[in-house]
């Protein structure tokens, strides 16, 4: 639960942070390019500060392991240019929240929080008003895979 507590108070601190300063982002990634040039590592700590307590939340699972895995390889892809690093990213923030969601599911018996997010994700989808309609479905997700790590 430690780690869980730990993850929260780093995403929605460097949300706050964003949404500060810039407003809310195209997506949480795509944050990186509005932070001025000496705030660009932040990005990097706070894939960090997700990452590395998935891989203590579980020992046990493969899923939560894959979780933290992606999230640390978004961080580290922040200082690279190489040619593939769009690609490492999406993978790494795909493998972060569908490693997150199967661990809660397979591992915990937890499987509400893959219908709530296809939820949120179509409302928000469809919903015309919204702008930066990915910042708020990774918000959300986020929210959703705190919310199911806490209750378990």
């Amino acid at each position: 639960m430690i780690y869980s507590l730990f993850q929260i108070t780093v995403f929605f601190t460097y949300v706050a942070f964003v949404m500060r300063s810039q407003g809310a982002a195209p997506s949480i990634s795509e944050s990186w390019d509005l932070l001025e040039e000496k705030e660009k590592p932040l990005f990097a700590l706070f894939c960090w500060g997700l990452g590395l307590p998935m891989f203590f939340i579980s020992t046990q699972s493969h899923f939560f392991f894959l979780s933290g895995l992606g999230l640390v390889l978004v961080g580290a892809a922040s200082f690279s240019q190489h040619p593939f690093r769009d690609c490492i990213h999406r993978a790494g923030a795909s493998a972060g929240i569908i490693g997150a969601l199967l661990g809660l599911w397979l591992d915990y018996g937890s499987w509400w929080p893959i219908p709530a997010l296809g939820l949120v994700t179509s409302a928000v989808a469809i919903w015309d008003k919204i702008e930066n309609k990915i910042w708020w479905i990774e918000v959300s997700a986020f929210t959703i895979i705190s919310i199911g790590l806490l209750s378990r």
